[in-house]
């Protein structure tokens, strides 16, 4: 791994080219050989791609009005996005049109043709995170009542490197859904050690909650990051 000043008229790189890749961590800019990631076959993976590989059949099938009223959802300034290096971008509206599909149809619903009315979910509140190792109590979340009343649970986790690790922001696995959640709790060990395998005591876990709603949009994550126990 080689790191990487940047200076002026260049202000940030990101990405692969010639055998070379560019990212960024805390520590800042890097750059490092180019390898082929491994093709994984997992459950998840396949519907994913299976969703990807259909969803231009399905764009097409739409009518001009309603892939109109697609790019028009996606020029509005709330859906304005961020990118790696921190500039706010537009997708369009196929990449909208696509991504709250594939939101849907990973929680057994269905894509939708009209464009979305609501706005995007208002980020949830977590009382508690509890990763357990399954030798007791299931690995559970705790929320205040009726947190996700209307809303489907997704529950997004990633492991950290070390207990010396405040918490993940990436890596992140799609652990848990749930379209009818428990007013105040719900605990999904077998899915957890589904995604991760053997749970370790002390390992360090970060969970992102999101609220979905029945359009596909997400919230922000409620975030906790907790130690086995």
């Amino acid at each position: 791994m080689a790191r990487i000043k940047v200076a002026s008229p260049i202000a940030g790189i990101s990405g692969s080219i010639g055998g070379l890749t560019f990212s960024r961590n805390s520590s800042g800019t890097y750059a490092k050989g180019w390898a082929r990631p491994g093709y994984r076959r997992s459950p998840a993976q396949s519907v994913q791609r299976a969703i990807v590989a259909n969803a231009p059949t399905a764009w097409r099938a739409l009518t001009s009005t309603q892939r109109g009223d697609w790019d028009t959802y996606a020029a509005a300034s709330a859906q304005e996005l961020t990118d790696q290096f921190g500039d706010p971008y537009y997708a369009s509206g196929f990449n909208w049109f696509v991504r709250l599909g594939t939101h849907l149809v990973r929680v057994g619903s269905s894509m939708i043709a009209a464009a979305p009315t609501g706005g995007t979910p208002a980020t949830p509140t977590l009382t508690s995170w509890n990763p357990r190792d399954g030798s007791g109590s299931d690995t559970d979340i705790v929320y205040p009542s009726a947190e996700w009343s209307g809303y489907v649970l997704v529950v997004h986790i990633a492991r950290c490197g070390s207990t010396g690790e405040l918490g993940r922001s990436s890596r992140f696995w799609e652990v848990f859904t749930e379209t009818s959640p428990d007013s105040t709790t719900e605990a999904f060990q077998s899915d957890f050690e589904s995604v991760f395998g053997d749970i370790i005591v002390g390992q360090r876990y970060t969970c992102w909650a999101f609220r979905q709603s029945t359009e596909g949009r997400r919230s922000a994550p409620a975030v906790l990051t907790t130690d086995v126990s």
